[in-house]
C-alpha cells in the first residue's frame, strides 16, 4: 500500500503549497507576471503527478481484484467439479 501514501501526500501537499502562494500572488500587485506562470506551472505538475499515482494505484487495485476474483472461481470450480 505504498502507492496509497503516496497519493494522500500529493493531495494533501498541492493546496497547503500551491494555493497560499497563489493568493499571496494575487494579493501583491507588484509581484512580477513570471511568478504567476511559475504557480501556474507547480499547479499543473502537482495535478499530473497525483492522476498519475491516482491511475497507477487504480491499476494496481484493479489487478489484484481481477486475481483474487479469478483464484475464488477456479476454486469454487475445483471443488464443484
Amino acid at each position: 500500500m505504498p502507492m496509497h501514501i503516496e497519493i494522500h501526500c500529493v493531495v494533501i501537499s498541492d493546496p497547503i503549497v500551491c494555493y497560499r502562494a497563489l493568493i499571496r500572488f494575487v494579493k501583491d500587485p507588484e509581484e512580477p507576471a513570471w511568478r504567476g506562470y511559475f504557480y501556474a506551472a507547480v499547479m499543473f505538475l502537482f495535478f499530473l503527478l497525483q492522476t498519475a499515482v491516482l491511475h497507477q494505484y487504480s491499476v494496481k487495485a484493479m489487478l489484484i481484484g481481477m486475481r483474487l476474483r479469478s483464484t475464488i472461481c477456479a476454486s469454487v470450480y475445483n471443488k464443484v467439479c
